[in-house]
């Protein structure tokens, strides 16, 4: 973004506040730009999934004409149907104060694409704002309804049945933002190749984003050393300490501390990660080994008093790294799938996909109440809780390293 998001408010009230009232919403596309009219609520029941592609839709929606009114939805799951609808701005209604605070780096993805054939455009690119439920009310105000009210109307929709309210208020968004193309974005990648004749084609993956948001558009800095600086030195000081002790792995490993995401060609926010992609990084490697493991670092300095593990329905890992805990005396918490979904990226988990091999992400309790926010600094790091989470990471790792059966 070149400069903070606005959002007027046409009630005679006072303006909404940049960080308070409203923020930017960094969805999987991009979606700047400015856009006025009437403020109208879309709610939608179960959705049976369809799809362009792989882009998720709902024809029913789709026949609606929304194109000059400005749309509010309740949460970022009826957001990401709107791609296809022609719309003047979308308000997300953000589930806590706390996600309003966060910064983010916007998608620069094209939502818009034309069909092979026809020439028929589909996707429409609109500015999405995350706005505080309070803010939500009072676009309600004239129609005597709250955010509660529709929370309780949306969940007696039938599957597929979406529902529209003209609140009777209007509103003017704009997102101006800047599209950086052949911008470098380089992983860095470390091998350590197995021992054994019988195991080194099998391929264990260990992964942390080292890139994050920077300084926001209005000078903001957000300093990410909990959310990942932690992840990525404890996975620094890991294949140090293995060195240091000689340890030799029959089976392979790969360390990533990876980046992009949000960029153009690089990882789409909230969807799976192509581990199999980083394979490609030497050449031989995607056809010399196959993925035993994938295992993600997230957070591991937070200020909780637990190693969270979510294993994204891995029974085996998640007993592995919970055994490897208790023998180090770290506390553990297994993280259920509704957590999962949301722990390591926004919408889906990194497991959506997982056809690749057994994920796990690990993360430290406590790490999200700074992630992404300026107070996410050194001085919200955890020493103890990024050495207990560091030495159980390790033991587990090693143990799948060498044993046969684990």
């Amino acid at each position: 973004m070149d400069s903070p998001p606005t959002l007027e408010v046409h009630d005679g009230g006072p303006a909404p506040l940049y960080r308070q009232d409203y923020a930017e919403y960094a969805g999987p596309y991009r979606n700047l730009g400015q856009g006025e009219g009437p403020v109208r609520w879309v709610g939608m029941g179960e959705i049976s999934e369809g799809a362009t592609w792989f882009r998720p839709r709902i024809p029913s929606l789709e026949k609606l004409d929304l194109s000059g009114d400005v749309l509010l939805v309740l949460s970022p799951r009826e957001a990401r149907y709107l791609w296809n609808v022609k719309r003047q701005a979308v308000l997300v209604v953000a589930d806590s104060p706390q996600t309003l605070r966060r910064g983010a780096v916007l998608s620069a993805r094209d939502p818009t694409a034309t069909l092979f054939g026809t020439g028929r455009q589909v996707g429409w690119e609109a500015p999405t704002l995350w706005i505080s439920e309070a803010l939500a009310d009072r676009l309600l105000a004239p129609t005597g309804r709250t955010v509660a009210d529709l929370r309780a109307m949306e969940a007696g929709l039938g599957p597929d049945e979406v529902i529209t309210l003209d609140t009777g208020g209007e509103a003017a968004v704009a997102v101006e933002g800047t599209l950086h193309e052949r911008v470098p974005a380089r992983h860095v990648i470390g091998h350590l190749p197995g021992r054994s004749t019988d195991l080194n084609d099998r391929m264990i993956v260990v992964l942390a984003q080292y890139d994050g948001v920077g300084t926001g558009p209005d000078g903001t800095l957000y300093p990410g050393a909990t959310d990942n600086a932690s992840g990525v030195a404890a996975m620094l000081e890991l294949v140090r300490s293995w060195e240091e002790a000689n340890y030799q792995p029959y089976r392979s490993f790969l360390f990533v501390a990876y980046v992009g995401e949000a960029t153009q060609h690089g990882q789409e926010p909230g969807s799976p990660l192509k581990v199999a992609d980083f394979l490609k990084a030497k050449h031989g490697f995607s056809t010399s080994f196959d993925l035993e493991a994938v295992v993600f670092l997230r957070g591991l300095g937070g200020q909780g008093d637990a190693l969270l593990i979510s294993s994204g329905g891995s029974l085996r890992l998640a007993e592995l790294f919970g055994k490897a805990a208790r023998q180090m005396h770290t506390p553990i918490c297994r993280a259920g799938e509704a957590l999962d979904i949301g722990a390591f990226f926004t919408g889906r988990s990194f497991w959506a996909g997982g056809e690749e091999a057994p994920n796990l992400g690990l993360s430290w309790a406590g790490y999200g109440a700074t992630s992404h926010q300026p107070t996410d600094t050194v001085d919200a790091v955890s020493a103890e809780a990024l050495e207990r989470a560091g030495q159980s990471i390790s033991l587990a790792l090693m143990v799948m390293g060498r044993e046969l059966n684990y």
